[in-house]
């Protein structure tokens, strides 16, 4: 088999260990950190390209990679599905190998009908993950392009001008709940616009994140989880923390949420106010991680369950941040989490069964059930997904 020289390499060097620019603030020299990138790919495209030419596409979409070699597929429509493409997008991102290609292609087809699933607010999620990365990748846009575009108009479905949110569960009639993970799904509308040239898409957008900026973070910079809304008069209700240990506590990866989305939203739209947003988000989140780098689940249950995922989609925000503000502080510290994340205790090997990359990631952990339902220290295809954008963005 082709990958089997992979394995050669993967084994000795793991064992070894378009907007306006702010004024860079004068950092020091960034710290240098050795990450085996090509080898961490090599690894990826073992463990992913197995899954994907193993697991039965009737089955669902695997979410999670167990300890003992097997996994857990879901529906089509849970918020997870586009990541498992996703994660074959970056894997072929990195090296063009054929056979990636074509398996990144058998998965995304999978979604394709999800274009016109108005019942989930985390279409940009499922569909800019698979087909988003498929049309960049391979700028077949007579395949790519229209699904895209067909999700955006569903997802604009949800927005209600009155709130100025697009509208995030469905879980109670009387109320308007909006999350802060809602910010990921901008990125699809400001594409649709760009794409079309229907500024509706671009306004929706602008008006989500100026309302989420304006009551979704508390004075320190940390974020609340849900804001609960009027949907008559789009008076604020509430504000929660439904999966964090406290309404009033910092869950580690809703802050990551709001660092990726908000450095996203600022690259995409070119207010400062986002920008602004997102470094005061990122601050945060660095002064407040442990002597080991990756965070608890919550920053405010310390010595509880690591969240691995949490870690990783801040990096690839870092990344991002860095770019924009030409800062070297936020890839260092990008780096410092990879770092971590590619040592032994979060990376799986390739002798490991388990057959995701990451360990130690923490889905739900308030929510009732057993601790594979609440996804209690395990692997998680977001964040490999998460995980291997950031390292290709390091790698460019």
């Amino acid at each position: 088999m082709r990958i089997l020289p992979l394995l050669v390499c993967l084994l000795a060097a793991v064992c070894t260990a378009s907007c306006q620019r702010s004024p860079a603030p004068a950092d020091p020299p960034a710290a240098t950190y050795s990450i085996p990138v090509d080898s961490i790919f090599a690894l990826a495209k073992v463990k992913y390209l197995r899954a994907a030419t193993s697991l039965d596409t009737a089955a669902g979409l695997p979410r999670n990679a167990w300890d003992d070699g097997t996994w857990r597929q879901v529906g089509k429509t849970d918020w997870t599905t586009g990541f498992f493409p996703g994660i074959l997008w970056q894997v072929y991102a990195h090296d063009r190998d054929a056979e990636v290609l074509a398996q990144a292609k058998k998965w995304t087809e999978t979604l394709r009908e999800n274009q016109t699933y108005d019942r989930n607010h985390d279409i940009g999620f499922i569909m800019y993950s698979s087909f988003g990365n498929a049309l960049e990748l391979t700028g077949d846009s007579a395949t790519y392009l229209q699904p895209l575009l067909t999700a955006a108009r569903t997802g604009a479905g949800r927005f209600n001008p009155t709130v100025k949110t697009i509208r995030s569960w469905d879980r109670e009639d009387t109320n308007h709940l909006t999350i802060i993970d809602n910010m990921m799904n901008l990125h699809l509308f400001n594409f649709a616009a760009r794409e079309t040239g229907d500024s509706s898409y671009l306004r929706m957008a602008r008006r989500h994140a100026d309302r989420t900026d304006a009551e979704h973070f508390r004075p320190d910079g940390s974020s609340y989880h849900v804001v609960t809304y009027d949907p008559a008069d789009g008076a604020v209700r509430s504000r929660t923390t439904h999966q964090g240990i406290a309404d009033e506590s910092m869950w580690a990866r809703g802050q990551a949420w709001a660092i990726y989305g908000f450095t996203e939203a600022y690259q995409d739209m070119g207010d400062q106010r986002y920008l602004d947003r997102a470094i005061r988000s990122a601050d945060h989140f660095i002064e407040n991680l442990p002597a080991d780098t990756i965070p608890f689940w919550d920053f405010d249950a310390p010595g509880e369950e690591k969240d691995a995922s949490a870690a990783a989609i801040a990096a690839s925000a870092f990344i991002a941040l860095s770019e924009v503000t030409g800062s070297a502080k936020y890839r260092s510290e990008a780096e410092r989490l990879l770092t971590a994340l590619s040592s032994p205790k979060y990376l799986a090997g390739v002798d490991d069964p388990m057959g995701g990359l990451l360990r130690h990631q923490t889905g739900n952990k308030p929510r009732s059930g057993t601790d594979r339902e609440r996804e209690l220290d395990v692997n998680i295809n977001y964040g490999d997904y998460y995980y291997l954008e950031a390292l290709n963005r390091l790698n460019q």
